[in-house]
């Protein structure tokens, strides 16, 4: 267990439209944090979905196959472990999003497209801890063919398409948002319409939002650059996506949002400009119970490499802006999810090159300081060194 994390509070920020009203920054929250006292014994209980490939004990090498896809608890231990439907060899990891209680879903690219001559097919499979079952519910082809296995449902967008984000929604999980890329010559990969739909219900009708009704008025006009981070979350009253973007447009300077939108409404409540932060994929958005314009947001600060940032990250609530060092010894460093929006709470990960064995360590911050680190994966009685492709909060209890 590591405490080697140092931070500041910045209070004069950029406006934002979320400080009416606002809710009390952190220093006027009362203690009762299960992270304020945490020890061997003590460890609050917390469940992580988690992408991520098992090491030799020794860490000379891979364990054989792919990428795994598991459930950890706080001591490390894999709660659940899940009987992969597809070879995960090769797999190109696109994301995981909470799906519901116990739920998680996993996006992915096939290796060499699979089976079939797709140099894009993306899939979607739900994973259920409480059933111990992976279920495929959604596939993408190159040429913007959206396939919806379990109905049977097929949908034409019309467009070719290299890449998703997916998320479900936290009230009615087997809705789903989908994101889709789409390629323009001279800017890449931008942002275009966002659908919803149950994969699980068939012959129902497709939900689309065009670009100009989902992203900030700013970057309607022009094309926007495929978003860095794209999650759903609940505000107490409704559904909320929280996406951060970048405008995309080569003659201008880049300028870059990270917001919360409402897809009932499709009202803008909550917004922060992150322009020049070099913010990382991916933020989070945490509610914190005072509606819609309140709430932590968490997000990475970048550095002069893209594969491996320092462990800079900041936690922005109301008037308050809290700046937290990672552990000096952790390298390359990935933001995770956020435990505790209003005493500040989060997971991160990196490589702890000072360690025996050359691998990740899963660190947990509360209140600035690092309280809790996990540098082995439990599979049974045998501990694991591990590298960590992505972890997200799980809620529930087995």
């Amino acid at each position: 267990m590591g405490c080697g994390s140092e931070y500041t509070i910045v209070t004069d920020l950029p406006e934002d439209p979320s400080e009416d009203e606002a809710a009390p920054p952190w220093d006027d929250q009362a203690d009762g944090s299960p992270w304020d006292s945490v020890d061997a014994g003590t460890v609050p209980e917390q469940f992580f979905g988690v992408a991520w490939r098992p090491l030799e004990a020794d860490g000379d090498g891979w364990l054989p196959g792919g990428l795994r896809y598991d459930v950890i608890d706080t001591e490390g231990d894999i709660a659940v472990s899940f009987d992969w439907p597809t070879d995960t060899a090769g797999l190109f990891h696109l994301g995981l999003q909470p799906a519901g209680p116990g739920r998680f879903l996993v996006v992915a690219r096939l290796p060499d497209g699979g089976p079939e001559p797709d140099p894009y097919e993306r899939r979607v499979w739900l994973a259920d801890a409480a059933t111990g079952e992976v279920r495929e519910i959604l596939r993408l082809g190159w040429e913007g063919t959206l396939t919806l296995p379990q109905t049977g449902e097929v949908i034409d967008l019309g467009f070719r398409t290299t890449t998703l984000r997916v998320a479900a929604d936290p009230l009615w999980p087997e809705r789903l948002y989908v994101l889709p890329d789409r390629y323009l010559e001279g800017y890449g990969s931008v942002a275009t319409s966002l659908y919803s739909f149950d994969w699980a219900t068939p012959d129902q009708v497709v939900r689309v939002w065009g670009a100009d009704e989902w992203l900030p008025a700013e970057f309607a006009e022009e094309p926007t650059r495929f978003p860095w981070s794209f999650e759903s979350t609940y505000d107490g009253q409704r559904t909320r996506l929280a996406i951060g973007v970048d405008g995309a447009d080569p003659e201008e300077a880049t300028t870059s949002r990270f917001y919360t939108w409402a897809p009932a409404s499709s009202e803008i409540a909550w917004s922060l400009d992150v322009t020049g932060l070099a913010v990382r994929a991916d933020a989070a958005f945490e509610p914190d119970g005072g509606g819609a314009t309140h709430g932590t947001a968490l997000f990475q600060r970048g550095g002069e490499s893209v594969t491996c940032a320092p462990g800079t990250f900041t936690l922005r609530r109301t008037s308050a802006q809290l700046d937290v060092a990672g552990a000096p010894w952790i390298e390359c460093a990935w933001s995770g999810p956020l435990l505790d929006a209003t005493e500040p709470t989060f997971a991160y990960f990196g490589t702890a090159f000072e360690s025996e064995v050359p691998s990740h360590e899963l660190l947990i911050s509360h209140e600035g300081k690092d309280v809790w680190s996990i540098d082995r994966f439990r599979d049974g009685i045998t501990p694991r060194p591990f590298l960590l492709r992505q972890v997200v909060r799980l809620d529930l209890s087995l």
